[in-house]
């Protein structure tokens, strides 16, 4: 696995709801291992009452049984959607045949039980892939229909053409219609700098300047 920094979840904070002691202690275990913080509750009711003055984004992930006392796994999952609607969910399950319903809330992803000590590595480096891609910084393209993500790592420079704003990337160019300038005063200026009038380039591809 690649999962062998313990720093590689450090400040990630997980809600185990889980009745299965033993379950609930493999999964806290790793985590800590790992750098995260979880906390444990035994019933969907508890894993509720954890919200209760929490906000929305206290948990990075909830990982939880489907069938649990009080409360299960699917009503918790409803009630995520509405409060925590960033977390990402993973049932634990030994009933795959309810993955259809997940649909429904969104889940992430699910770990059968009777190999949970196998596959939850495997769900936690997806975890990640899907932080990191959410902590990358992008420019939104929005106009009409249009709608476009463009992370500030691929775009090398943009510059001016007329009323239209052109992005150029490593293998292609996007061109919308937005002023330059206006363009320029939405990115993080820490990254940008206006080197010329009507050219913006991206810091991290600055070789020198002369």
């Amino acid at each position: 696995s690649g999962l062998t920094d313990e720093s590689l979840l450090a400040g990630r904070c997980f809600l185990i709801a889980e009745d299965n002691l033993i379950n609930s202690e493999i999964l806290s275990e790793l985590l800590k291992m790992l750098g995260a913080d979880s906390r444990v509750r035994v019933n969907g009711a508890e894993a509720v009452a954890a919200f209760d003055g929490a906000a929305p984004d206290t948990y990075d992930a909830v990982l939880m049984d489907i069938q649990m006392p009080e409360m299960n796994g699917f009503e918790l999952a409803k009630f995520m959607r509405k409060e925590a609607p960033s977390s990402m969910l993973v049932f634990l399950t030994s009933h795959l045949e309810y993955a259809v319903e997940g649909y429904e809330v969104q889940a992430f992803g699910y770990i059968p039980k009777n190999l949970l000590s196998e596959k939850i590595e495997g769900t936690l480096e997806r975890f990640l892939t899907e932080m990191r891609k959410k902590t990358r910084k992008a420019y939104v393209i929005e106009g009409g229909s249009r709608f476009e993500r463009v992370e500030y790592e691929d775009i090398v420079y943009m510059y001016k053409d007329k009323k239209n704003t052109v992005f150029v990337l490593m293998d292609r160019q996007i061109s919308f219609r937005k002023p330059l300038r206006e363009v320029f005063d939405e990115v993080d200026s820490d990254c940008f700098m206006y080197i010329e009038r009507g050219y913006v380039v991206n810091i991290e591809h600055i070789i020198r300047l002369v």
